[in-house]
């Protein structure tokens, strides 16, 4: 049995984006909420789903939320950038979104530091 996960979209939308988007739900008669889950699953929307309201997450979750391989994951906990917890009497490994939120932070480069391909 598949588990279900719950999500929340975020969208950082201005009154007149909102306005439209609304003209467009009622238009077809369903809500701003419907219609916009309808775009971002059916016709690819960009949009920032996230895990809702968790301190702490899964390393599968980080990388599904960061878009970053399993392997890439586990050598930036490895190497400290990213703090795991692993609570009492718990075997799994969490990470905090704290952290990861720092971890973005800490990693963002200037634009002279932003090499060719080659670097990729």
């Amino acid at each position: 049995m598949k588990r279900e996960k719950d999500y929340t979209i975020t969208l950082h939308l201005s009154e007149e984006q909102y306005t439209k988007l609304e003209a467009k739900a009622n238009a077809k008669e369903v809500s701003v909420e419907g219609y916009t889950l309808y775009k971002v699953l059916h016709e690819e929307q960009p949009a920032h789903i996230a895990p809702t309201d968790k301190l702490l997450i899964t390393p599968a979750e980080a990388c599904e939320l960061l878009g970053i391989g399993r392997t890439v994951m586990y050598r930036l906990i490895k190497e400290g950038a990213v703090p795991a917890v692993k609570l009492l009497g718990c075997r799994r490994l969490y990470l905090s979104m704290e952290g990861i939120r720092k971890m973005i932070l800490d990693s963002t480069v200037s634009p002279s530091e932003i090499g060719g391909e080659e670097d990729e």
